[in-house]
């Protein structure tokens, strides 16, 4: 599978990304907040989009028939978890996979990333591919669900001071209300939640006329 640019920080942090992230936060509470958004249904097959080392997708394995990592930094893969798990090396911009193939996708604070190793210039276009390619993958009756710090919080604002000023990684961050207006003209239905007052949940699903 062909994967497109990023900033390679992630390459430099990998050796110690897993113990970092679970002194800081609970993978298993992602999972109920990205199960508790697509309710009961039966998941077949799973994919976890900019999802690093796997922490939140072990634990789709015991309810999700197939779970797919999808992520351009090959350290990061290689610190996956669970030999059940399927890694991807690849950027979502550019991803291999039949078109609806996905019951489920999401992203968890990574979203903001696939704008990484993209001049500013073309920041809008790296994220309309993305979301193109999201949902070309996701099935007509699936689900998309994107996790994201709200740049109009405090916490977001100091998570894209950290990234953009300190570390130059050239993420993209959105106000939940703006990050609506990203999918306007495809033929999806966007609901919106607030979780713990620094960032937002986004359900989205295909409405019944939509062609992608």
């Amino acid at each position: 599978m062909a994967y497109t640019r990023h900033n390679g920080i992630f390459d430099k942090i990998a050796w110690f990304y897993n113990p970092m992230s679970t002194l800081f936060r609970d993978s298993s509470k992602y999972y109920s907040e990205i199960r508790s958004a697509v309710g009961p249904r039966k998941l077949d097959v799973v994919l976890d989009a900019g999802g690093g080392t796997g922490l939140i997708a072990q634990h789709f394995l015991s309810d999700a028939g197939r779970v797919v990592v999808l992520d351009p930094s090959e350290k990061m893969l290689e610190r996956v978890v669970s030999d059940r798990i399927e890694k991807v090396r690849g950027c979502v911009q550019q991803m291999g996979f039949s078109d609806n193939t996905f019951d489920l996708i999401y992203c968890v604070d990574s979203f903001h990333h696939f704008t990484n190793g993209y001049s500013e210039a073309e920041h809008d276009k790296a994220t309309d591919l993305s979301i193109r390619e999201l949902l070309r993958t996701l099935k007509k009756d699936g689900v998309l669900v994107i996790m994201e710090f709200n740049a109009g919080k405090f916490g977001g604002k100091m998570i894209e001071l950290l990234e953009n000023k300190l570390f130059g990684m050239g993420s993209r961050f959105y106000h939940d209300s703006e990050f609506k207006t990203l999918f306007n003209k495809y033929s999806v239905n966007v609901a919106i939640s607030s979780l713990d007052g620094s960032a937002f949940l986004a359900r989205i699903t295909k409405k019944e006329d939509a062609e992608t």
